[in-house]
């Protein structure tokens, strides 16, 4: 991974930055739009912060391979801030259900899951919490405009990467932004990507082969 921060090809934590090192510094650059969900509205916790290898709840340990667990625990408080009171407050018991639910679908922390089991996965936890009738949806083809467009739903989903500087890693998207770059308009994906405690970014640029997983309807 490109150790650089907010250049082509790295992790962007300042779109502005990001756009300014793409288009130089003599840019007019302003903020066009911008949606999705608060910040706090997610789940905070970092994957390290779920599990490590020591086990649930510690982060002194080496890591595990537990990003799509941690972005779907993260995803899933902000039904529970929206009055799905049924859901744990408590971050690491939320975590427990939805490891509980992998357990059928091959999970391992060496080995992580396959993406493709993401809307089973999150099925079975809504069940598990005794919503039984809240579906997920899953798109296997996805373009970057059908990408900005599923952030104006105004709810979190869950984005599981194959290629580019995410590559074989699970995000939880939680909004967009777009800017104005003299006369052209420029998007992010706004995400927490499980290893940051701020939100991350994905340009317009990265054209990724990945699944949307929609947690379902209210």
């Amino acid at each position: 991974m490109n150790k650089l921060i907010n250049t082509k090809g790295s992790i962007i934590d300042d779109p502005i930055s990001y756009l300014i090192n793409i288009f130089g510094n003599q840019s007019t650059i302003t903020k066009y739009s911008e949606n999705g969900v608060p910040y706090d509205s997610v789940g905070e916790l970092r994957q390290r912060q779920y599990e490590t290898h020591f086990g649930v709840g510690d982060n002194k340990g080496k890591p595990v391979k537990n990003c799509t667990l941690s972005a779907i625990t993260n995803a899933f408080a902000f039904y529970r801030n929206s009055g799905y009171s049924k859901i744990p407050e408590d971050q690491i018991e939320l975590y427990k259900i939805v490891k509980s639910a992998v357990k059928i679908f091959m999970y391992s922390p060496i080995g992580g899951i396959i993406i493709y089991y993401n809307g089973l996965i999150i099925n079975s936890v809504w069940n598990k919490l005794g919503y039984k009738n809240i579906k997920s949806k899953t798109s296997v083809f996805n373009t970057t405009a059908s990408l900005l467009k599923a952030t104006k739903k105004s709810k979190p989903y869950i984005l599981s990467i194959m290629n580019g500087k995410y590559h074989n890693h699970t995000v939880c998207v939680c909004g967009s932004v777009t800017y104005k770059v003299n006369e052209e308009y420029y998007s992010f994906l706004k995400i927490r990507d499980n290893w940051s405690d701020e939100f991350r970014y994905i340009s317009q640029s990265e054209h990724m082969i990945c699944t949307l997983t929609d947690l379902g309807s209210f």
